[in-house]
């Protein structure tokens, strides 16, 4: 378990200077990180640490300030300046970055000087989805905890347990095992709206529906839970042209109904799409236009799926 090897490491004085805590979404990696931030300040355990950390004055969050994706330079400059100043109590001086993908590359060269250079007595915890998206200079100089999913019938008790409602075994499914993920959906003010998502993309492909309409539609809803969704849906459709039986009894439906269409489609093409939903998302959490990413998404589907080849998807970018 993590939380014990890095608590058996710090009493043992062999903590590295910096962890990156990494792992799907809906893990609760943040809460662990805030947990572990409470340990090492020799805080009582408490249920909300981020309450009780925000008054310690040897405790720095840096996240992306109110009104902006990313962390710029300017937060990594002043939290390298704070470490070098002298604990108030104890020996530990503890910053936690969260998330570490929406650091600008200027703000990741710039914790980059504090990772090789570490202050005596400061402790970094950086917290992220999306480990690639980090410079590799960067994630050589952490040691990386990978938080995991849980067995799923664990989780699916938790998870119905926690909501007291009795069938999330969808929700679960579609988060791809992460419980958190599952609870924020299911106590929403309206469900993912994941049937909206297969009629509109059916629609494209039938020709029924103007894909950069959907794109918009697309655009306007939760970006995360769209993007979620289309990943799963491309992905089983890869397992699907693989084994004849998608992951997921969901998609069952929309496959067959498009499935001589969808039999052009190579999988080289379906892996490179895939790639693209990266980009997308690596751009939809800087300043990308939402509609626009999402038209280079939608838009491909549209086109007659006989000419579908592997570099199709990189050209909608062009």
């Amino acid at each position: 378990m993590p939380w014990r090897q890095l608590n058996e490491a710090w009493r043992q004085g062999r903590l590295p200077h910096a962890l990156l805590i990494e792992g799907p979404e809906g893990l609760g990696k943040t809460d662990f990180a805030l947990n572990f931030a409470a340990e090492l300040l020799g805080l009582p355990n408490e249920r909300d640490p981020q309450t009780q950390l925000s008054g310690v004055p040897d405790f720095h969050l840096v996240t992306p300030e109110e009104g902006k994706k990313l962390i710029s330079i300017d937060q990594l400059r002043a939290l390298s300046g704070t470490l070098t100043l002298s604990a108030h109590r104890g020996h530990t001086k503890l910053a936690l970055i969260v998330p570490a993908d929406r650091m600008t590359i200027a703000a990741a060269n710039s914790l980059l000087k504090t990772l090789e250079e570490p202050t005596p007595g400061s402790q970094l915890l950086l917290v992220t989805a999306h480990p690639a998206t980090l410079p590799p200079t960067v994630i050589s100089r952490c040691q990386r905890v990978r938080i995991s999913r849980p067995p799923f019938a664990e989780a699916l008790d938790w998870v119905e347990t926690t909501t007291g409602v009795q069938d999330t075994r969808e929700l679960l499914e579609f988060v791809d095992g992460a419980p958190l993920a599952a609870v924020a959906l299911s106590q929403a003010d309206e469900p993912p709206p994941l049937s909206a998502y297969a009629e509109s993309l059916a629609g494209v492909i039938e020709g029924d529906l103007d894909p950069v309409a959907v794109a918009a539609e697309w655009s306007r809803t939760d970006n995360d839970i769209c993007l979620r969704w289309l990943t799963g849906w491309v992905t089983d459709l890869i397992r699907y042209r693989t084994t004849g039986q998608p992951r997921h009894e969901r998609h069952e439906p929309l496959i067959s109904r498009l499935q001589y269409s969808l039999g052009h489609l190579s999988l080289e093409g379906l892996f490179d799409y895939l790639d693209q939903i990266g980009r997308v998302a690596t751009g939809l959490r800087g300043q990308v236009n939402a509609q626009l990413a999402f038209e280079r998404l939608v838009i491909p589907w549209s086109h007659p799926l006989e000419v579908y080849e592997s570099n199709r998807w990189q050209n909608q970018e062009s």
